[in-house]
């Protein structure tokens, strides 16, 4: 009886379908809501760039730019899909800040890469 309702359930063109349509909805809003985040830390300054894949710009405008002397504390969340790295960091202006940037996409060695230039930025201090 099972099978029977499986094999009724498979030949429903209308099943067929809607799974169909669902999955193009649902690859047309991964396309237009994905980012690629750039990590850079050179010549004493972290900037974090974010962007679309498909992007045809040549110059992409940093999200987050500041000195490496103005972080004050940082933490890498390691999951297994979503990882984010937290940025606490002090002005000029005596103003603390909390930045916070998702890594998804980003592997776990990637995210170990991005812990070790923050590390870095705090033994030069």
């Amino acid at each position: 009886m099972i099978f029977i309702s499986i094999c009724i359930i498979i030949n429903s063109r209308t099943l067929i379908d809607s799974m169909l349509i669902l999955t193009i909805i649902l690859l047309i809003f991964a396309l237009t809501k994905v980012k690629m985040i750039v990590y850079e830390f050179s010549g004493g300054c972290v900037t974090i760039r974010k962007t679309h894949p498909f992007s045809s710009k040549k110059f992409i405008r940093p999200e987050i730019e500041f000195p490496q002397n103005y972080i004050k504390d940082y933490n890498v969340r390691h999951n297994i899909i979503l990882g984010s790295l937290i940025l606490k960091v002090h002005s000029k202006r005596k103003k603390n800040y909390s930045v916070k940037v998702g890594l998804f996409g980003f592997s776990y060695n990637q995210r170990k890469s991005i812990t070790s230039s923050l590390q870095n930025i705090f033994i030069s201090k």
